[in-house]
């Protein structure tokens, strides 16, 4: 799979770091692409600058995915590429996380939080974060209140689950809280699966975990079976089979994945990451994540979210059902 795509669509259309596509290849072109280095170096401060604030504020915060991740796969927080801050929070420390990152220059990225409390309490209960842009640095933060953008788990449960698997990882002398190994494992084979590995970053990040991280099989296994994850990681050892080197299937296989491969292997052969841009994308990413795991009360769970979330902060029923608005509210609102 991976040597049937160029480097220039694994750096670009999959973010995949100059370094870590070396890695892959057994190649050793990352030094012609210094600033690269330099660009993630930046954001880095840019994270330690806003877990100051945070922290003054006395707003608790676990770091998602980002530095902390890529100072476990790779004993250095800038060969993976990251985008964004992406920072779990409880709900009700979010007006003060965003009013820490407003007095750092941090302004709403999309659109400004609610003015009142019912609104923010449907802002909470419909999305699962908040991003904020430093305008000078570009830099955006995304300060999430639930892993996942749909409910795959009822609230309350996936908020034990997070306390409960808890754990810390130094960078550049600053200790920060991140998901144990066990549960970041797992929350990673989701979150990629979810999107359909549209972006091969995710899936070598996985690939990358399985290999080179220990953690316990069973805790994993556990978790897995909590989340009704099989599918999930079924997928995942679908995707790798023909990978280079030696990849490590994780624990746990599952059938009646033909859709869920199917699409995976769909977006990630397609030139350009169109998942929400056309209805037939929009359908296919929302099949997949019906399809993702199993159980009528989870299909209509999604179902019923879903179409809630289409009403969210809407006026005017006329308005809200014309095709085309449905169309981008639904992409605003993802």
């Amino acid at each position: 799979m991976i040597f049937s795509i160029g480097r220039l669509q694994l750096n670009q259309r999959h973010q995949l770091s100059h370094e870590q596509i070396d890695a892959l290849l057994g190649e050793s072109m990352a030094e012609h692409f210094p600033g690269e280095r330099a660009l993630m170096l930046g954001r880095l401060h840019g994270l330690m600058t806003a877990a100051d604030a945070l922290e003054a504020a006395g707003v608790g915060f676990i770091v998602l995915k980002g530095f902390p991740l890529s100072q476990k796969l790779y004993d250095n927080p800038c060969v993976r590429i990251t985008g964004d801050l992406d920072l779990l929070i409880k709900p009700c420390m979010i007006g003060n996380a965003i009013g820490a990152l407003s007095e750092l220059g941090y302004i709403p990225a999309y659109e400004p939080w609610p003015d009142s409390k019912k609104k923010a309490d449907k802002m909470i209960r419909f999305r699962n974060q908040f991003a904020m842009k430093h305008p000078e640095s570009g830099l955006i933060a995304e300060l999430h209140w639930r892993l996942f953008y749909y409910p795959v788990l009822p609230a309350a449960r996936l908020y034990a689950l997070v306390k409960d698997n808890l754990s810390s990882i130094s960078i550049s002398g600053r200790s920060f809280v991140v998901l144990n190994n066990e549960m970041e494992l797992i929350y990673l084979v989701i979150h990629g699966g979810l999107h359909g590995y549209s972006r091969l970053k995710w899936l070598v990040d996985v690939f990358r975990y399985a290999s080179h991280v220990n953690f316990s099989d069973n805790r994993f296994l556990e978790l897995a079976k909590g989340f009704k994850a099989g599918r999930m990681i079924g997928l995942y050892n679908r995707l790798i089979k023909d990978w280079p080197g030696e990849a490590k299937p994780l624990p746990g296989e599952c059938k009646n994945l033909s859709f869920l491969e199917k699409n995976a292997l769909k977006v990630i052969f397609s030139g350009h990451d169109t998942s929400f841009q056309t209805p037939g994308s929009l359908l296919r990413y929302f099949l997949n994540v019906i399809s993702a795991f199993p159980g009528i009360g989870y299909k209509w769970r999604m179902l019923v979210y879903s179409w809630k979330s289409l009403w969210f902060r809407r006026t005017g029923r006329q308005r809200l059902l014309e095709p085309k608005r449905l169309f981008s509210n639904f992409i605003r609102l993802r």
